[in-house]
């Protein structure tokens, strides 16, 4: 990508933790210099088959704060579709998840989205990792995952030519996205998520920034894109 300053504000694993005053202090951050808001996964409160009856608060402050999108994370799957959608049927931005396969075709999550950005068209992808495996939900449940790095690859080649650049929103963990980075070209950005790690200036894996914003809504991550390469840091927010 070439041009001016694209930024991107970033948060995961708030486990249900953003509240009005650290969502005050996101705002602040913004006004000063807008950009696309992102978060990796694991925001609800509720654990991985918990449903709160009344909805996720979080989701809809999210909403209110104008997310582009969150990737899946194992607090918002559930193996029965109908509590899945339920779960996340607060979010007003869409759901990536690109490695979820439901056998009755029906989409809950979507794989990606497209959005522009300072003249830039941004191809976002999401993965989560594999709920089902080893539990008796993988019998019992429609769902059933695939491996994220088939999964991303399948993707960029559905958005080639629609896009100038990949971002991936994953909840995957540290360690397998420096691997992510390692077996997928053609990745500028991964969020990151799962491992609740908070590495102040990223990692940097070939080509890829890798970015995590801690947990429970300690931080937001801020991604700056200059023309030439991404630069990473983390604004305190409680």
């Amino acid at each position: 990508m070439s041009g001016g300053n694209l930024i991107i504000y970033h948060t995961n694993d708030l486990h249900g933790k953003l509240d009005n005053r650290s969502a005050k202090r996101i705002i602040n951050i913004i006004a000063d210099q807008p950009g696309l808001l992102l978060d990796a996964g694991d925001a609800v409160s509720a654990g991985n088959l918990g449903v709160r009856p009344g909805g996720e608060r979080i989701l809809r402050l999210m909403t209110e704060l104008g997310y582009t999108a969150m990737a899946m994370g194992n607090r918002e799957f559930h193996p029965l579709p109908c509590l899945m959608k339920r779960k996340i049927s607060a979010a007003g931005f869409p759901v990536l998840c690109a490695n979820l396969r439901e056998h009755r075709g029906e989409e809950i999550c979507r794989s990606s989205l497209v959005v522009e950005q300072e003249g830039r068209r941004i191809g976002l992808i999401g993965v989560c990792r594999d709920m089902l495996a080893g539990t008796p939900g993988a019998r019992l449940s429609p769902f059933k995952f695939i491996p994220p790095a088939e999964a991303v690859m399948r993707e960029m080649v559905h958005l080639r030519g629609q896009v100038d650049s990949f971002i991936l929103l994953s909840h995957l963990g540290l360690r397998e996205d420096i691997a992510m980075a390692e077996q997928v070209a053609g990745l500028g950005l991964i969020i990151g998520g799962h491992s609740h790690d908070a590495p102040a200036e990223g990692l940097i894996s070939g080509e890829t920034l890798i970015v995590q914003a801690g947990c429970r809504a300690a931080y937001l991550g801020v991604v700056r894109f200059d023309g030439r390469r991404w630069r990473s840091r983390l604004e305190k927010i409680i």
